[in-house]
């Protein structure tokens, strides 16, 4: 399981937590990099094409209540952020993603050479 924490940023802020390994097994690396933000660890559904994406594919289950709030509200301005543990996604990725591992582990010692 990897654990998502999805969340509305206002407006009667929607709250949930769900198990988000289905997207994950099935994204392409790029995609996975970019919903997490480089080494951020959050998605972010205004400046991400790859958290989009991610609602999309749980907007009939998982997120229905989400995707109704931000149909109704669509003239409002409403965030909804995706945030994953980095510690239990580095450990979900080494044993199903390698490939995502492998560049996550990169992305956060490009971090830290800057800092």
């Amino acid at each position: 399981m990897l654990a998502v924490h999805c969340h509305t940023d206002r407006r009667g802020s929607i709250s949930k937590t769900f198990d988000g390994s289905a997207w994950f097994d099935q994204a392409s690396v790029e995609d996975i990099v970019a919903f997490l933000d480089g080494d951020r660890w959050q998605g972010n559904l205004s400046s991400s094409f790859a958290a989009l994406d991610f609602l999309e594919f749980y907007k009939d289950d998982r997120l229905a209540e989400i995707d109704a709030r931000l149909t109704k509200d669509a003239d409002h301005d409403i965030n909804v952020l995706f945030d994953v543990d980095a510690e239990q996604g580095m450990a979900w990725f080494e044993a199903n993603r390698p490939d995502v591992f492998e560049e996550l582990s990169r992305t956060s010692q490009r971090a830290y050479s800057f800092a």
